[in-house]
């Protein structure tokens, strides 16, 4: 991942990354570390600039949004395709049950009435 790894250098610059992949890979599973290890070859192995007029220019920029569009992809997947102001509530505490004071509630939380 930094270059020639049979130098202590290189192993030492590798092992911080490799042991972070690692956590990734157990915590999170492979898509993670997969992804993880996606956006580390965009945005490593490609030549970073903000002089948008140079030749490699339009390769940094595609590497920038490639990266762009697959985070975006990923937040719209983990809200489950929600608007952000239509948040379907989850279930509510007391689903399915009467609410407070009905007959049927009377007596049956730990001798205590809920009247």
């Amino acid at each position: 991942m930094f270059g020639d790894v049979s130098s202590p250098t290189g192993v030492a610059l590798s092992l911080p990354f490799m042991a972070l992949l690692l956590g990734v890979l157990i915590r999170l599973g492979l898509l993670s570390a997969a992804t993880a290890l996606t956006v580390h070859h965009l945005l490593a192995h490609t030549f970073m600039t903000t002089h948008l007029t140079a030749w490699y220019a339009d390769p940094a920029v595609a590497g920038i949004l490639a990266t762009l569009a697959l985070a975006a992809w990923g937040f719209y997947a983990a809200i489950g395709a929600r608007s952000s102001g239509a948040r379907r509530a989850g279930p509510s505490i007391g689903a399915g049950c009467p609410s407070p004071g009905t007959p049927a509630l009377i007596g049956q939380h730990g001798g205590r009435t809920l009247e």
